[in-house]
């Protein structure tokens, strides 16, 4: 792995540490007001020797003859329940630097499947985006996930988002535009939350 390339990484890291974070951070209140609890899923790890090259997140225990790795393969990034209904809550969050658009194939096709399939078993499912690159603000957009419409489109598989947002076939698009996002009222105002959002489109 090249120095650019790891550096690139370990920057989309902590820019996505952050996300969470702040996703945590706005998280806590909902509990006290008994409307939503939710945690960070854990990622899944692995015990493993000590290789010449480790492209995971490596963690080096005394003497380093342990070494423990991130595994690949990560389930949704946050799970929980709504209050009240008691229904489950999974969502993905993603932050990207785009000035176009945002699209799903910033998740891994497990994700979307996983995210996909809770959305089919009945629980509360969203993509929810920072959008960086932006001066003096990072704006969040809440994409709600469709379990009635899927796109299959060059092979692969696309969740669609509630709202009727599709193309000239009738088939939810891979990414949406800002703009469009936007005009659909996806776009969090500065002091909404993810749940607020949610009760603001109706979904809860």
């Amino acid at each position: 792995m090249g120095y650019k390339k790891a550096g690139r990484g370990r920057s989309n890291n902590a820019v996505g540490d952050a996300f969470e974070r702040v996703i945590l951070a706005e998280s806590a209140p909902l509990v006290d007001r008994r409307q939503a609890e939710v945690f960070k899923v854990p990622s899944p790890g692995e015990r493993v020797g000590v290789p010449k090259k480790v492209h995971a997140m490596v963690q080096r225990i005394h003497s380093g003859n342990f070494v423990a790795r991130q595994a690949k393969r990560v389930w949704v990034d946050f799970a929980g329940t709504i209050w009240g209904p008691g229904r489950a809550v999974h969502f993905e969050a993603k932050s990207t630097d785009s000035a176009t658009s945002c699209s799903w194939t910033m998740l891994e096709d497990h994700q979307r499947a996983t995210l996909e399939r809770q959305a089919r078993a009945g629980a509360v499912v969203f993509l929810y985006v920072q959008r960086r690159g932006l001066p003096f603000r990072q704006p969040r957009y809440l994409f709600p996930v469709d379990p009635g419409a899927v796109e299959s489109r060059d092979g692969k598989t696309f969740p669609g988002i509630i709202g009727g947002v599709t193309g000239r076939d009738g088939l939810p698009y891979q990414s949406i535009k800002w703009a469009l996002a936007d005009e659909r009222g996806y776009r969090l105002a500065p002091t909404q939350n993810w749940f607020d959002k949610l009760e603001e489109l109706e979904l809860l």
